[in-house]
């Protein structure tokens, strides 16, 4: 009587099949990149509204659901949507604050730009929120860069003293974007190249890619991001209220020696900023929480994180570069008063976002009606 079950070399023989074909299969998916078309497929846009924002980093909506190519997350995003005849497309950049965190997004800096409604140039200017939430100025340049191909007109560049930090302990960072830039590794070198730098997280983290990570075994995780990422519309929703404020953000009465900024690749490429693109760019200085006390002459601290004497040095260092470089440069660093911030230094309300926007969009206005009185239209700190 014959057993119920094949004999060991039959199995050897089903196994050994298997994987000769899972090797023809990878085979083919490492010459024809499969995946690669998939890239600009997404749900959003068509079974769901596209995004307001790239990715949402408010309590309950996780990171790393939504971390995949920015080829992905731009055709998910609004800034897919055709260019209108009218529109004076403006993209806007930056970390968390600049994003939005903790408001909706009725409350987030692009949208007061567009309730403002504002005609730049005989059209209707219309603000984009692309803002990253980590802090990290060379990451905000390779989104900058990608956004180009969508036909944008005006590029907002928010900078602050975390966004030029390049430290040797970035991979210890939590808000450091090092997946981010290793999974848009071509754009990052390709525009390393262009700005003539490399910062500190893209020479420790990023590499070109070898021959093996085309093979669906490296290639199951990107996979997954992207299948994760078109089923995220049900969870990535905005905050319906404001952050309130749950942290100490003044400092104590001594804080120790301040350590400074070093020259790193992010200054670096920000002076060599025209050479992503010729279009304008205004680099803006991010509002920073001062706490009440520091008017106070003895008070040494600007908040619990930053001197004055820090702030100082970084802000001279902006300026120069702005000068020297000439860049379009605006210092709001002092504008939006305490009350006005939430969680962190870099977070607040609705009404902080509405002040931002407007001395943005006044900024707009004066540079472009200098420019059509054959002004320089170089703004100096």
């Amino acid at each position: 009587m014959k057993p119920p079950f094949y004999a060991f070399s039959a199995w050897r023989r089903v196994l050994l099949k298997t994987f000769v074909l899972f090797l023809c299969f990878d085979a083919l998916f490492m010459v024809f990149q499969p995946f690669d078309a998939l890239r600009s497929v997404t749900v959003y846009g068509h079974l769901v509204p596209y995004r307001e924002r790239i990715l949402y980093a408010d309590p309950g909506n996780s990171i790393n659901n939504q971390l995949v190519p920015l080829q992905t997350m731009l055709a998910a995003h609004e800034i897919a949507i055709p260019k209108g005849a009218d529109e004076y497309r403006t993209i806007v950049l930056g970390s968390s604050g600049i994003s939005g965190y903790g408001d909706a997004d009725d409350q987030t800096i692009t949208a007061y730009l567009n309730r403002l409604s504002s005609v730049v140039n005989n059209k209707q200017l219309r603000a984009y929120n692309l803002a990253y939430p980590y802090t990290y100025l060379f990451k905000d340049l390779v989104i900058a860069n990608a956004t180009l191909v969508y036909s944008p007109d005006l590029l907002v560049l928010f900078v602050s003293y975390d966004g030029m930090d390049d430290g040797p302990d970035g991979i210890h960072n939590i808000a450091a974007p090092i997946y981010f830039l290793q999974i848009n590794r071509e754009s990052v070198l390709s525009l390393a190249k262009k700005l003539q730098t490399t910062p500190n997280l893209v020479r420790r983290n990023v590499t070109g890619q070898q021959w093996w990570e085309r093979s669906i075994i490296f290639e199951r995780r990107s996979i997954l991001d992207w299948v994760r990422f078109q089923l995220n519309f049900v969870q990535s929703v905005p905050p319906t209220n404001e952050i309130h404020l749950d942290k100490q953000l003044d400092s104590g009465s001594d804080e120790g020696s301040p350590s400074f900024l070093s020259l790193n690749a992010n200054w670096t490429a920000l002076e060599n900023l025209h050479s992503l693109t010729d279009l304008p760019i205004l680099v803006v200085d991010e509002p920073v929480y001062i706490e009440p006390r520091a008017a106070q002459q003895q008070d040494q601290n600007l908040n619990y994180l930053y001197s004055k004497a820090q702030y100082d040095d970084y802000r001279i260092r902006l300026q120069n570069v702005c000068v020297e470089k000439r860049l379009w440069c605006l210092d709001l660093w002092n504008l939006v008063p305490a009350k006005e911030y939430t969680d962190s230094v870099w977070h607040r309300t609705g009404a902080g976002n509405q002040m931002i926007a407007q001395a943005v969009l006044d900024e707009i206005k004066r540079h472009f009606a200098a420019e059509q009185s054959n002004s320089t239209g170089i703004e100096e700190f």
